[in-house]
């Protein structure tokens, strides 16, 4: 059964996903912030609510995340090619990480007591900043990732004379355009970093 604080969390949701060009916090208004967390709380510690409340706002966030990764963020980058893309790409990236702060403060209790909890227990739900990163990797980063990438190589031609250049290069010529947090994401998810087993012995 559907929690009866669930229908204001995602309106709020909505609402702050179309203003989320602005700071993190003024996304919403604080007492609305404090009520809807603490609703969360209450239902999920409270004897009146269901021992299942943690796994249904879980799953239901996830939803929500996916649903707004899907069908905002994807239409905000849209079919765009090159710099475009780079541009949209950057700034999407960025809204998207002012909503998710401050929505993972309404599901905190999830951090606190649930993710953490069936960790211990040896399963393994990810954690509310894995679950929304996650969500931002596969419904809009992975679909883009070849066009990112010829974008990426497109500049590189430009400034560096080659589009084949090395991840070093690369992070230096994205963290110079779009400065050192969106450079360093980008570059990592296009050229990650070698694993300690890949790197060649001496």
């Amino acid at each position: 059964m559907e929690p009866e604080i669930w229908p204001d969390i995602a309106r709020s949701f909505q609402m702050a996903a179309a203003a989320a060009d602005q700071d993190a916090k003024s996304l919403l208004p604080a007492n609305e912030m404090s009520r809807l967390q603490g609703g969360v709380f209450a239902l999920c510690t409270s004897a009146a609510g269901s021992s299942n409340a943690p796994t249904w706002f879980y799953e239901h966030y996830r939803e929500l995340l996916t649903t707004h990764c899907q069908r905002i963020i994807a239409d905000q980058v849209g079919s765009m090619t090159g710099n475009p893309l780079l541009d949209q790409f950057q700034r999407s990236w960025t809204r998207y990480g002012r909503l998710v702060k401050r929505f993972n403060v309404i599901f905190s209790y999830l951090d606190q007591f649930y993710t953490a909890k069936t960790h211990s227990m040896g399963s393994t739900p990810p954690t509310l900043a894995e679950l929304t990163q996650g969500c931002f990797r596969t419904h809009v980063l992975e679909p883009r990732k070849a066009l990112l990438l010829a974008a990426v190589q497109g500049i590189s031609q430009l400034e560096l004379g080659t589009a084949e250049p090395d991840r070093a290069s690369v992070l230096r010529l994205l963290e110079g355009r779009y400065g050192q947090t969106f450079g360093d994401y980008l570059t990592e998810s296009l050229y990650p970093s070698p694993k300690p087993e890949d790197e060649p012995r001496p």
